[in-house]
Parts: C-alpha cells; structure tokens; sequence
C-alpha cells in the first residue's frame, strides 16, 4: 500500500539510495557539505551508507543539490556512480529469477520487502515491452532526481539479466530535457525521451523470457521460500514481542549492510544503546539474533542446493569463506562442506 504526504517525514529508506553521491559531487566539483547539514544527513551515512534515512531527507537532498549547484542532471550521475548494493532477500529473488518476466512479477509480489520508494508495472504492446517506475510515496515537491537515479539502477538491474545479446529500445522520462542530455544517451546506449507520459525502460518483448544467465533453480526456490516467509509474517503481524520484531528485521537485511544494530535501531526508532539494554533484558543481544538466523540459512541452502560455500558466505553476510567456516563449525561441530555432506548422504 502507498502512503502519502504525511508519511514522509517519518518513513525511513535505505541510505544506500544516496550511495554514489561523492562521487557525483567530485564529477561535478561541488562540495555537498551545506546541503548535507540544510537535510541533516551525516557525511558518514554516505561514505558508509549502513542504515535508514527518512524519504524527506533523501528527496530534500536530491533536489537541493540539483538546484543549488545548477545541475538538473545529479540523480543520473549519482545512480551511475552507484555499485551494485548488496544482495538482501528481495534483491537475490531477482537476481535469480529465470527470466526478466518473472523478476518483474516478484517485483510486483513482493515489492514490501524488495523497495523502500518504487514499485513497477509491465506494460506489454505491439512487440515491445515498458517497465514502468512509479513512486511509492505521493509527494507535492519535485521528485525528478529520484526518479532519475530510479531508472539509471532499473536499468542496470535490466542489463545484468540474460547475458549482452539484446538492446534496450529506448528510456523514457517525464521531466523536461536538461541540457546534458547527451550524457544519458551515451551511457544508456539507447535513445533517451523526455517529457514522456512515464518514467522507464522499454525492450523487445522477446527479451522478457531470455533465460537468466545468473537463474539457479534450487537457489531460486529457497529464496523464495525465504521472501514468502517474510511476507506472511509481515502480513499476520504475529511477531509483537522484541526479539520477534528483530528477528524478522535481521531475516529481511541478512547479507546487507543494513543487518546491524544501529540501523535496527533505526528503524524502531530507537537508539541503538537503548535497544542493546531492552535485548539483554530479555536474555539475548542483537549479535546473537543474527547468528542464529545466519546458522538457520546455512543449513537450509546446504542442506536442499549445490551453492558454493562463495556465495553463501556472501549471501550471509561475512566477510570469507574462512568466516564463515568457523562460525559454522563452532555451531555445529564440523565444517559446511562435512555437515553437508552428512545431511545429504
């Protein structure tokens, strides 16, 4: 469900939507530090965007430093310094659909746990087929740099399925043209339209059931398991006790850099000491939460796929495999590869 314009003030988003910024500013050579103090945005969150923003503080920056510094073009340049973020639940589901069709059905499935402020629509026509971006929030000031660095990651995100065999046909906008135009085109390799009658990205309509480069089937069907999890759980609303409440932010982060206390914190609104002093009341502490749920995981991806022990470290979070394996073996008594191996005959 959208919410509207009372919302913002409150509701969080990642503060990975900023990530990219610095490095849009040194492009530009501009210092970003009064508009960081005018939204009260600490210059660490975007060195290290860790944890939640509110979505007034992120659109108030977008647009004040496009209006300040006289550059209408920054969201595209802050989603093209953009890395890719770091795969939580939603963001592996599509990274491992079997196709962009079925990435753009769990899109719009499972958009609560996948998007903070977009959500899309898949308009098929005459052999070609949009993806359209529409925001989550209504909003009465400009949203145009959102929407821009929305369609840059969309693209990309596009890009990374079914290999380099297709063109995207054309983007679309539905702001004006800026005057650096040109740098759209050149970095999308497409025609680029403005004052569009939607934001998005349109493709031949073949190239929505291109296998996946990327799909694995048994890693798919865990992972949905997992997102299918998430969904009933938020939508029973049956964890109303702390450690409930935390467990199932840490099931929704997991392998981000968003499954920390402080962003927990954050997102109860709540400080970070004052949330570690209410868990070790109940006997238990942030750090351990995560460790059970990590150890849950590990064994459901062990026990039912061929994953590599690569990958999973990454999907969990750690930092190695040697990470991973002594955590792993200190709560289960042999290494992944041997408990797999028992598990599975």
């Amino acid at each position: 469900m959208d919410n509207g314009p009372s919302d913002l003030k409150s509701q969080l988003v990642m503060a990975e939507l900023l990530q990219g910024s610095l490095e849009a500013a040194e492009e530009l050579g501009v210092d970003l530090s009064p508009i960081l103090e005018e939204q009260r945005i600490d210059r660490s969150v975007l060195e290290s965007p860790e944890g939640f923003l509110r979505v007034s503080q992120v659109y108030g920056f977008l647009e004040s430093v496009a209006e300040q510094f006289n550059c209408p073009h920054f969201g595209f340049l802050v989603g093209k310094h953009q890395l890719p973020f770091r795969f939580g639940p939603g963001r592996q589901l599509l990274r491992l659909s079997p196709n962009l069709h079925q990435a753009v059905v769990n899109i719009h499935d499972y958009i609560e746990i996948y998007s903070d402020t977009s959500r899309h629509e898949l308009v098929v026509d005459s052999g070609f087929a949009s993806v359209i971006r529409f925001d989550r929030y209504s909003v009465t000031s400009s949203s145009v740099q959102l929407h821009t660095l929305g369609i840059v990651q969309l693209l990309k995100a596009m890009k990374d399925f079914s290999g380099a065999g297709w063109q995207v046909s054309s983007v679309h906008f539905t702001h004006a043209e800026p005057p650096q135009a040109g740098q759209y085109s050149r970095y999308m390799g497409c025609p680029v339209h403005f004052n569009s009658e939607f934001d998005g990205v349109v493709i031949p309509e073949h190239v929505l059931y291109l296998q996946n480069v990327a799909s694995d089937p048994e890693l798919y069907a865990i992972v949905r398991a997992h997102c299918d999890r998430l969904l009933k759980e938020r939508c029973a609303n049956k964890e109303v006790d702390l450690i409930g409440l935390v467990t199932h932010y840490i099931r929704q982060h997991v392998g981000t850099r968003r499954c920390n206390l402080r962003a927990c914190a954050d997102q109860f609104g709540a400080h970070s000491r004052t949330l570690q002093r209410e868990l070790a009341g109940t006997g238990t502490n942030f750090k351990q939460l995560l460790f059970e749920e990590r150890m849950r995981l590990a064994r459901d991806y062990l026990e039912k796929s061929d994953i590599s022990l690569t990958d999973l470290s990454n999907i969990l979070g750690y930092g190695s495999v040697s990470n991973f394996s002594r955590a792993f073996s200190a709560a289960h008594g042999s290494s992944p590869r041997s408990w797999r191996e028992l598990t599975r005959g």
